[in-house]
């Protein structure tokens, strides 16, 4: 699912626009991915999704500093997104991440009129960060 939404609408290679919401969906996505698996990727591949992403460097700014080719960059980028999709499809560690989330949303509004309740599961949700 995620690894479809990756190598079709990420915004370098295609034809037509992307719609700006999508693009930070896909920021976003990608963003929380490494956060939790970045550490699995090479240091080569977590430096290029952070200039690419974090920095907002082109593809050819990266590939100058890296003395590779814009394509040897696009391909690296390219598989890392397709290792942190894999890792996710395989760990669901960001759906579990989103259902509790959910979760924890849905007691707060529950239990929104006990004040103490919900500063008490406010401060056990930031336990978690």
């Amino acid at each position: 699912m995620l690894d479809s939404f990756f190598i079709s609408c990420y915004p370098f290679g295609v034809s037509g626009r992307l719609i700006m919401a999508d693009m930070l969906e896909n920021l976003e996505e990608v963003s929380f991915l490494l956060d939790l698996y970045g550490c699995l990727l090479t240091a080569r591949q977590q430096e290029y999704l952070r200039l690419y992403h974090e920095e907002n460097c082109s593809l050819q700014e990266i590939a100058d500093e890296f003395g590779v080719s814009r394509q040897g960059v696009f391909d690296g980028v390219r598989k890392a997104q397709k290792a942190l999709t894999g890792y996710e499809e395989k760990l669901h560690l960001l759906e579990r991440y989103r259902r509790s989330e959910a979760e924890f949303t849905q007691l707060l509004k529950d239990y929104a009129d006990d004040q103490e309740l919900c500063t008490r599961l406010e401060a056990l949700w930031h336990l978690k960060d």
